[in-house]
């Protein structure tokens, strides 16, 4: 609330002038809010338990509970909330640049711009060394946004097509996969039945047996499961020292920090043609949110329901989410959208999502408290040492209850600040 208006603004007042003196589309926030808050749902169990449970999510918990909680927060979160954030980066890009449409802003605004986002980018590297938060994602979105800057002047349609284009290629990269793991599950049935028949089998059969083989057996090694565990149990320091190790060889194996640009930049690009087009800030109607919610749930949760039950077989079958994973996540981070603005637009819904937008004014900061409370508190020999102690279904209520505190405290803090303290530090540097 700006208390000089002397009235709380609804999300739907449009742009307005904040305390500050600069305008803030508290929708805006909302979403924002609800972003840095849900994401903490997907990084808790990097931060609380194994992160090799990529290979094999059973690490996690074999129960009834456990399955049930992987498989929502699969379909449901898992890349979703970034997909929000990456949005509200797009926004903010058409926000920051507006006034350099001005004869008298373009050199200050660009300057500004770009001192924004390196430092942005500086802030990620002090999450990843000093924080230790291997999964940051500010790094790779100060790298998005200033790669962006000279699309700011596009028309939405021409920024929509170039951000779908770019996204749709990771399908074509994964229809290759899928294809080659196609061929390599049927050349193995035909040479299984050889086997059967007691044929001799070709260096090709062998060969194709034993890269099924090894792929099935794709669970990391007992080592490195011991020795993330006896790193964890062996205080700040060894802790500190395995994750900075798993970081580098992210980077070395899977060029993990340039996937998550490649990633970003596309959804950043839909979300600056989604801002012009007013549909992320509340502009567009009732059904337009609504249509937008369905469709998108229903194609991406389809898609991500197959892919699940491919994935829960636990055997190297091809997936159908190397194809459609990103479409998938695409369409549901934009239902999310849909839905949290078609929720706005009701008296009731106003009143339900209102607290987060004190959590999006103050994200930056809460985004940092996250990665502290969950590495070095929660799940610390420096805190209360619950790594490795919960699964699936544990470390959701974990979150859940997080989440919860982070939102009073920032409710609190907003009443008497007018911006969280890392953003405080942010502004004063640019």
């Amino acid at each position: 609330m700006c208390r000089a208006e002397g009235r709380t603004p609804s999300p739907y007042d449009g742009p307005q002038r904040a305390c500050t003196d600069r305008e803030r589309l508290v929708v805006l926030d909302v979403v924002r809010g609800i972003a840095v808050l849900g994401i903490f749902f997907m990084n808790v169990p990097f931060m609380g338990n194994t992160i090799f449970w990529q290979a094999d999510p059973r690490l996690l918990g074999r129960s009834s509970m456990d399955r049930a909680t992987f498989a929502f927060l699969d379909i449901f979160l898992d890349g979703t909330q970034r997909g929000l954030f990456q949005i509200l980066f797009g926004a903010s890009i058409m926000l920051l640049t507006r006034a350099i449409m001005r004869p008298d802003g373009p050199v200050e605004v660009a300057d500004q711009y770009f001192r924004r986002y390196i430092w942005l980018f500086a802030f990620g590297l002090i999450d990843v060394f000093a924080v230790s938060w291997d999964g940051d994602i500010l790094h790779p979105y100060a790298v998005g946004a200033l790669f962006l800057f000279p699309f700011r002047k596009l028309r939405p349609g021409q920024l929509l097509t170039l951000g779908l284009s770019f996204a749709l290629a990771t399908s074509v990269l994964g229809g290759i996969k899928y294809a080659e793991r196609t061929s390599l599950q049927k050349a193995v049935a035909s040479a299984e039945v050889a086997r059967e028949r007691r044929l001799e089998l070709t260096p090709t059969q062998s060969a194709e047996i034993e890269i099924w083989a090894n792929l099935s057996a794709a669970a990391p090694p007992r080592t490195e499961l011991d020795d993330e565990r006896q790193a964890h149990a062996n205080g700040a320091a060894a802790t500190w020292a395995w994750l900075r190790q798993a970081w580098f060889e992210l980077q070395r194996d899977d060029w993990f920090t340039v996937g998550w640009i490649a990633e970003s930049i596309p959804t950043m690009l839909i979300g600056m043609a989604l801002f012009g087009w007013g549909a992320t800030q509340g502009g567009r109607s009732t059904r337009f949110y609504a249509c937008l919610a369905i469709a998108g749930y229903a194609f991406g949760v389809s898609l991500r329901g197959l892919d699940l039950s491919q994935l829960m077989t636990f055997t190297p079958v091809p997936r159908i989410g190397w194809i459609a994973g990103e479409p998938a996540r695409l369409s549901i981070t934009v239902a999310h959208l849909a839905l949290i603005n078609l929720t706005l637009k009701a008296g009731f819904g106003r009143w339900l999502l209102r607290p987060f937008a004190a959590a999006g004014r103050m994200a930056f900061s809460l985004y940092f408290f996250e990665s502290i409370l969950g590495i070095w508190v929660l799940f610390s020999t420096t805190g209360f040492n619950l790594w490795g102690r919960f699964g699936w279904a544990g470390l959701t209520i974990i979150s859940a209850g997080v989440a919860a505190l982070l939102l009073l405290v920032a409710n609190f803090w907003m009443r008497a600040f007018m911006m969280g303290p890392l953003e405080r530090l942010w502004r004063s540097l640019i």
